[in-house]
């Protein structure tokens, strides 16, 4: 298997990882079904948002595959007003990874990195290589130091069953 930009940077980096790849469905890239391939829980792949504003123009939330991206709560983090999701046509073009394939590590450009409290305790999690069909298992703690990520709350709290909170 080739490397992909973000497995080079932990392994510049020294940090430890596992790479696990599933089939890819087009029409089904979302982090609930990725999870279901690989047979893990739904809440150890986590998906990288791409928003819109902020101080740079774009960063990336890091969330847990089923929950819900707090636009409020990331506008609050950046200092902004509003902010919102990069369309996927843009993508490419801003990260150079498209839709199922986006990495916190190694894109195009060095985004800022957020990420949602709790990763950092997580012994395993699972994100994007950077290319659909492939996934990096490494520790939440790794993550956060490889992207250098600010760790906050970024998800609606009922965005997951079982979860109290206003119902949307």
């Amino acid at each position: 298997m080739k490397k992909t930009q973000a497995m080079r940077m932990l392994d510049k980096a020294g940090i430890p990882y596992e790479v696990h790849s599933y089939p890819v469905d087009p029409d089904k890239l979302e982090a609930q079904h990725v999870a279901h391939l690989l047979d893990i829980p739904e809440t150890m792949v986590y998906k990288t948002l791409v928003v819109v504003g902020g101080p740079r123009g774009w960063f990336m939330a890091v969330i847990p595959g089923p929950d819900q991206l707090d636009l409020k709560a990331a506008a609050q983090l950046v200092g902004e007003k509003r902010v919102a999701l990069l369309p996927v046509k843009e993508l490419e073009s801003v990260t150079g990874y498209i839709r199922g394939g986006v990495s916190p590590l190694g894109g195009r450009r060095i985004l800022p990195v957020y990420a949602q409290s709790g990763i950092e305790h997580q012994e395993c999690i699972s994100i994007s290589a950077g290319q659909r069909g492939l996934q990096i298992w490494l520790k939440g703690a790794d993550l956060v130091a490889a992207t250098q990520a600010h760790v906050a709350h970024l998800v609606i709290a009922a965005s997951r069953p079982g979860l109290s909170g206003p119902i949307e």
